[in-house]
């Protein structure tokens, strides 16, 4: 989460992101990273970059069954809430500046592996495009969303992103036709 400056939410199963969205406040980024797939959603993880609220809350369990959900911080109304709910953990990560952490650390057979992070935001300015039109500044935009999400995926999965809406949405069990086909009609 720490990769986006908007309010931005990501919905985890199996340690990848099956939705991903930026809006204009976490209860909308959490609808959308939703509905990217609704399927894979439950029973999941939902992270936030912002303070989760008693709406955004009520929201998610209305909808769905979540064993996890991280934020920043949670007030005590919220805290309360989710208190009520049996079998979800809550983990308040304090404020998440990207520049806080250098490393990520790895299990690996008989030890640790402590690599640089992938934590960088990627540099608009450095790319380039070898269309022979030239790429608008909003096209650049969504596909710098995209490189922060791909960069998390961790099977062999198409990466679909939703342009102007940002979301984005990890598919490893459909095909890449049948996700094609389902356009705007689908749930992303």
């Amino acid at each position: 989460m720490r990769q986006f400056d908007d309010p931005a939410c990501v919905v985890v199963k199996h340690a990848n992101p099956c939705g991903v969205a930026v809006a204009k406040d976490i209860q909308t980024a959490y609808d959308r990273a939703y509905r990217t797939d609704p399927t894979s959603a439950y029973g999941g993880i939902i992270a936030f970059n912002r303070p989760l609220d008693a709406a955004t809350a009520n929201t998610i369990f209305e909808r769905q069954f979540v064993e996890l959900i991280i934020a920043p911080d949670v007030d005590a109304d919220t805290r309360e809430i989710c208190a009520r709910r049996e079998n979800l953990r809550l983990l308040t990560t304090g404020n998440m500046n990207s520049s806080s952490s250098r490393y990520e650390v790895r299990s690996v057979n008989g030890g640790l592996l402590l690599a640089n992070s992938r934590s960088g935001h990627g540099e608009a300015a450095r790319t380039q495009s070898r269309h022979t039109t030239q790429t608008s500044a909003a096209r650049v935009d969504d596909l710098m969303f995209a490189w922060r999400v791909c960069k998390y995926v961790k099977s062999n999965a198409i990466v679909y992103v939703k342009i102007n809406d940002r979301r984005c949405r990890r598919r490893a069990n459909e095909s890449c036709r049948l996700e094609q086909d389902r356009g705007d009609e689908g749930e992303g």
